[in-house]
Parts: structure tokens; sequence; C-alpha cells
């Protein structure tokens, strides 16, 4: 049977079929192809062009166009056809498929999809690269959801990688890679996998997979019972969900010995899931993406170590811990350094560069920063982190507390966003060192900036995501003198009072705490931000003056609005922002909506003894 072969040329983005058989492998695989395509498979490509054109695939009751000037167009139709083959046709599977591109572009497209750098091939010096393309075949794996590269149709395959890890999949038998992984993580004593993704809260959830079936994570994915999470808008007589893994995530835990952790994507019947946070955040990037952007962020999140004293109350770990103002205190560092050293060593064992760590504001408080990187990957290691410090922790008797505002009059903990935006040719659209009010931003910065001011009410409710959370953005101070949590929707050039600060030539958003859900708190921004790019929202001037010490008139007279001061506030906010509530989806923004407006329902019932002191004989 002769080879189906897919051709990708450029500047056109068209896509071919040639060889003999094409048509009627098509055919076995369902696929009704029109009779004038159908006779331009059947014949000779026409001379120089090396490929015959199709315009229009039929696939069942769905069609995608095969020439189109946007490479957007042959990603899907390179999806589509593995979709059709996993499902419909053993045929197609064992035709051998040659992808062969040309232009940086798509290269890059491609690599965003898969998991694996088409540009690396692209990069080779002194070889061409359609010459060294169309060595490879990408062969679909019988249940449609892998592609396989191989050097030569005879040679063992050089990689594995996701070609959508979306798709519904029937078990294969382990692969010549499956074991080489296998093989490597029992070298390293790796018995378990830990399938894992996160609730709407942003806590993680896993199940622990031996690593004999970390194939079956990879395909079907691990399945759980969605009820049984919060924000998955299930109900008990609903299907599972299934946690689908990113093989590139796949990192030891060292402070779980034996097991290691994969990232999961949510599918149920084998389409994204839009209650899964990643999967929300993903369908962001994905929009970035086809504008030819990438979204870079630096998290830095805050925590606290605390014990509990006879009594049972938090406290502090460190009972000499008692500074007013503690901040970079070396003896609370050098005390904490046991505990500390360990959670920097593992984290960085597990691929997340942490490159300072210090003690913070508050007593018992300290923040972890490790090295920027792609929006998602920033938001995995942070969910990284809280894994790592709650069961470090552990370890040494303390509890490692990412709870927005332990103490009442202690400083909170904050997770602080710098943002800034990327393409092929542009490091950091976000950079101008000639911008005119000195703060090194472009226009585009600006204006991405002022969407995040116009919807900062409605991102508090994603970024401080707790009743917990207004204590932190209380207007007032703290033991400290200051609570370094923004209270008011304003910008200014190191002024740590506002919603933003510009370090220079970026963004630092700093009204998310330590327990806001990172996927939803970047898909959130992407939201706001392209908003305010798109409407050419500019944000106005700085404002450099201490804005703890304004009085409601100044800030009326600066025109600077106080953000939401209670959980009610905020959620409102949310619901009567259209921007927002799509940027995380119709349905999860309504579910998210729901959950809050519950827990104010609970948290308003309990009595405290406050209350009691204060009315019992107050009439």
């Amino acid at each position: 049977m002769s080879a189906l072969r897919v051709t990708v040329l450029q500047p056109a983005a068209r896509i071919g079929l040639k060889g003999p058989d094409a048509a009627a492998l098509l055919q076995q695989a369902g696929i009704t192809v029109p009779s004038a395509a159908n006779r331009m498979l059947l014949s000779a490509p026409p001379a120089g062009l090396g490929v015959c054109p199709v315009r229009v695939l039929r696939l069942g009751n769905s069609e995608f166009l095969l020439e189109q000037d946007e490479g957007d167009a042959v990603i899907g139709a390179v999806r589509t056809l593995a979709r059709t083959a996993g499902l419909r046709a053993h045929a197609v599977l064992r035709a051998d498929c040659c992808l062969l591109l040309e232009g940086n572009e798509l290269f890059d497209r491609l690599s965003r999809v898969c998991a694996f750098d088409f540009t690396q091939l692209a990069a080779q010096p002194d070889m061409a690269v359609m010459t060294l393309l169309a060595e490879i075949s990408v062969t679909f794996a019988l249940d449609g959801s892998q592609l396989r590269l191989w050097a030569d149709p005879a040679s063992p395959p050089i990689s594995r990688i996701p070609c959508n890890p979306y798709l519904p999949h029937r078990a294969t038998e382990s692969t010549h890679e499956d074991t080489k992984v296998v093989a490597k993580l029992r070298a390293s004593d790796i018995q378990y996998v830990l399938a894992q993704f996160v609730d709407i809260h942003g806590a993680a959830k896993a199940k622990a997979v031996p690593i004999e079936h970390l194939d079956m994570v990879l395909t079907d994915g691990a399945g759980f019972a969605g009820f049984a999470l919060w924000g998955f808008g299930m109900g008990p007589h609903g299907p599972d969900y299934m946690a689908v893994g990113e093989i590139g995530t796949l990192k030891a835990l060292p402070w779980m010995p034996g097991y290691a952790r994969i990232v999961c994507n949510g599918t149920v019947k084998g389409s994204p899931w839009p209650y899964c946070s990643r999967v929300v955040l993903k369908r962001q990037l994905d929009k970035l993406a086809a504008q030819g952007m990438t979204l870079f962020t630096g998290i830095e999140p805050e925590f606290m170590l605390l014990s509990r004293d006879a009594n049972g109350k938090l406290k502090p770990f460190d009972d000499t811990d008692t500074l007013d103002k503690p901040c970079y205190d070396y003896k609370g560092l050098s005390r904490a350094s046991g505990v500390l050293g360990e959670i920097t060593s593992s984290l960085r064992a597990a691929g997340v560069d942490v490159y300072q760590i210090d003690h913070e504001d508050a007593n018992g408080q300290f923040e972890v920063n490790y090295t920027y990187a792609d929006a998602m990957t920033s938001a995995d290691n942070f969910v990284l982190v809280k894994m790592a410090v709650s069961e470090v922790a552990r370890k040494h008797g303390m509890i490692g507390t990412f709870m927005p505002k332990p103490f009442s009059n202690r400083t909170g903990s904050g997770a602080h966003f710098h943002i800034s935006m990327g393409n092929a040719t542009t490091k950091n659209l976000f950079h101008d060192p000639n911008d005119p009010q000195g703060l090194q931003l472009s226009e585009m910065a600006y204006f991405f900036l002022g969407g995040i001011l116009k919807h900062a009410r409605a991102l508090a409710a994603i970024c401080a995501p707790t009743v917990n959370s207004y204590k932190r953005l209380v207007v007032g101070r703290s033991l400290s003198g200051a609570t370094w949590a923004p209270a008011y929707i304003a910008y200014g050039d190191n002024n740590r009072t506002a919603c933003v600060r510009i370090p220079g030539g970026r963004l630092e958003m700093r009204l998310p705490d330590a327990g806001c859900n990172p996927y939803l708190v970047t898909a959130a921004i992407i939201a706001a931000g392209m908003d305010g790019v798109a409407k050419r929202i500019h944000p106005g001037k700085p404002n450099n003056t201490n804005l703890y010490e304004a009085t409601p008139e100044q800030l009326k007279q600066l025109g600077i609005e106080v953000l939401p001061q209670s959980l009610l506030e905020a959620v409102t906010a949310l619901e009567q922002d259209e921007v927002i509530q799509e940027g995380l989806g119709a349905e999860l923004a309504a579910e998210f909506i729901k959950l809050k407006r519950m827990v104010l329902i609970v948290y308003s019932r309990p009595f405290s003894d406050w209350e009691t002191s204060r009315y019992v004989e107050g009439f």
C-alpha cells in the first residue's frame, strides 16, 4: 500500500495529498472526497509543485478546508485527520504519513499544538529543511492520539509527541518510547506517577498510577468521579472526568520518594472539559497563539510556616520570630533554613528554577521566587510550589499555608504576577525604552494595563477568591506599618500601594493572593488585558504617591476607585462583567459564581464571640 502523504507549502500554507492509493485510503476511512479533488489525487502532480492541491475534505457530517492563507487551518486539518483515522479506519493508520513543512511560523504553530519543538529541526545548520523533513514520516497511533516521528520508515522512533490530548482513545500496547520512559523512571526508583490536576479552587488533585500503566494516563487518561470534585459541573449520574497527561510535565517529586508527577488536562467523552482550569487557560493561550503571541508570567508566591500552641491556636513556627518589621530578617531566615533549603532543593530537582527565597513582612512568612516562563508553565510551577511547601513543611513538623490572611494584625500572603508578551521576533512586546512616561512600556502594554484596570473589580473575584482574601485587601495598616496589598485601582512606577506596579518594561499585578487558582487568574488577566488592547483603553497617567495615606476625598479627586472590600462585592462585579466571564468560559464562570455565593451563605451563618459580647446585653 502506498503512503498517504500530507504536505504543507508556504506561503499559502496549502495541504495536499498524493500517492496512487490515497483516495482509496480516504474512502476506507469513511471520508468522501469531492470528485474533482479525487481526480487530482489520482493524477500525477503538476510539474514543479510536487503536490496536488485539495480544497475540501468531507469527514462524516463536517468539512474542513485544506488550502488557506493562514497556518491555523493546517493544524486543524492534521488534528481532524488524526481523529478520523483513530476512530474510523485502521487502513489509514497502517499507512505511512509524511508531514512536510516550510516557514518558521508553521514550525512555531505546530510546536504549540504538539509537545515537540519542530523549530529545532528547522534550525539545523547547513541542511535544507525540505530535505530533512521529507525523510521524517509521522505515523498515527492506533488510538489516534499520538504522532510518532521516524528518521526513516525503517528506523525506530526518535520521539513521541501528543497530536491532540483531548481525543477519545483506545488502549494500546506499550510502545518502545513508553518502555524507555518506564526504564528511566525505574532507574530513579520511581514506582508511581501522580496524574495531577486542580479543582476550581486551584487545589491539587491526583491519582497514583503505577509506572507500568503510564501509557493509560497519556492516552485514555486517569478516570475520576467529577461530582466528587469542586466546580466540575457534574452530578453523581454523570460520565467520568478523564485526566490526560502531558508527557513534557513528567517530573520526579523528591519529597515523595518513588513518585513522579504529570500535569493533566481534563476531558469528558473525548472532548476538552470547559470546567477544567487548565483547559480554560489553554483556550486563552491558543487565542494569543493564533495572533502569533505568547504570554509570559513570573509568579511570586508567599506562604507562612506555622504551628499550633497547646490550645490549638495557630502561631508562627519560630517563637523568636516576633519583630514588628521582620522583612528580610537574617535570624528569621536562618532559623527556617532547614525547611527552606529542602523546599528549594526539591523544587529545583523537580525542574522549578528557584533563584531566591526570603523572609517576608509577616512573622513566619516567606517568599519563593522562580524564573519566569510561558504562562502555562508558570501556573504548573505555582501548583508544584504549593505541593512542595505543604508536604516538606509537614515533614518538619510545621504547617505550610497559602491562606491569604491567617493573622488579622500581620501582612497577608500575596502571589504577584509579573506579566509580559512576546512573539517570534520580539522577546518583550511590552517594553519600549522610549516611553515618554519613563516606565519603559509600549503602547500595547499601556492598553493591556488599561484593560486590567477597567476590569479590576471583576478580576478581584478570581484573584482574591475567598472571604479571607478581603482581610488582606483592606484599606488600613498592619503591624509592620503597611499591608503591602493593593486596595486601589491604579498603577504607578514602583508604587506598591497600587493594584499594578511597573518594574520597567513589564506589569506586576499585585492583586492575586496566595490562595488563588493560577490557571483562572492567568486566563482572566488575558481576557481583561486583550480587551484593553482591542479597545485601545489607555490607563491614564501613573500615580506615584502613597495611596495608603490618601483620604477618600483625595482618591475621588484623582478618579481612583477602591477594589472590592468583600467577596460579595467582587462576585457581584464578576456577574456584571461579560468580558471576564467569557475569558473563563460561560460554564466555569457560572459554576464559580454559584460556588462563591454558596460559600458566602455558609460564612454568614456561624456566630462569633464578637457578636455575642456586643449584642447579648446590648438591647
